[in-house]
């Protein structure tokens, strides 16, 4: 048996699995319309690996976020009741009052 020219920066991944695990993915291989079982593997891990990783940083960011959001909560509030006068003060005076 001799063994594929298998360029450097390429890896070979290899794994068994159950003959009804090869079946369905040979039935899916086939629906999809992949030319080769290794063609389709290659796709459905990858999308399946990038969904985990853009699942890992949406997680880490929601949690960063809501930490943000709850220490903000927490602090003092600025004073901004001489900025609401001054506001009140130059509507009126807008207005005329």
């Amino acid at each position: 048996m001799s063994t594929p020219n298998i360029p450097s920066e390429e890896k070979r991944i290899e794994f068994r699995v159950s003959q009804a695990e090869k079946d369905l993915y040979d039935k899916a291989c086939a629906l999809m319309g992949f030319k080769s079982f290794s063609e389709f593997a290659r796709y459905t891990l990858q999308r399946e690996a990038q969904a985990i990783i853009t699942t890992n940083q949406t997680m880490e960011l929601s949690e960063r976020d809501q930490r943000v959001f709850f220490e903000t909560l927490m602090q003092e509030p600025a004073p901004i009741e001489a900025k609401l006068q001054e506001a009140v003060a130059l509507h009126r005076e807008r207005l005329g009052k």
